[in-house]
């Protein structure tokens, strides 16, 4: 059976909040099961799920609320989107590689973006990928951190 595409499931349970409320992931930094994640209460859209990392609610002090993942709901199903940015010394094959360790360990590449600077012949490839869950996610990193010339994999937030 084909794991689903995300489509912003309630994969939350909370405490001391009003049940009527509805749950979306934020799309700036798209948080998937395993990462630590913080609600914020938006007016009038009900609560945001943001990783606790997120620039974008780094200076919030009122409007947040603790939410956990629903470890009973069967998430291994779902496929989660998460942008990540690559940076590598650049060579012959060196996208291939890259592509083909993607296809190795059966991760999907929505999208991938590179470019090439020729001052530094540094590689910087911005891709789109879905995984089941963090765990999966540092699998990932440590398997392309593993290709030569690569210096750099990082989780970064949408454009």
């Amino acid at each position: 059976k084909k794991p689903a595409i995300d489509k912003k499931k309630d994969y939350l349970l909370q405490d001391n909040i009003d049940k009527t409320l509805t749950y979306q992931v934020a799309d700036c930094c798209n948080p998937i099961p395993g990462d630590p994640i913080v609600g914020y209460v938006s007016q009038g859209k009900g609560i945001k799920v943001h990783r606790k990392d997120c620039p974008n609610i780094a200076k919030e002090t009122k409007r947040l609320v603790n939410v956990i993942w629903d470890e009973s709901d069967d998430s291994n199903s779902i496929l989660h989107t998460v942008y990540i940015q690559i940076t590598a010394t650049d060579r012959p094959n060196l996208l291939v590689e890259i592509i083909n360790t993607f296809s190795q360990t059966k991760i999907m590449i929505q999208s991938i973006n590179g470019t090439v600077s020729d001052k530094t012949s540094l590689a910087l490839f911005n891709l789109i990928i879905k995984v089941k869950d963090a765990n999966q996610l540092v699998d990932v990193f440590n398997i392309v951190n593993n290709i030569p010339g690569v210096l750099n994999v990082e989780r970064i937030t949408k454009n």
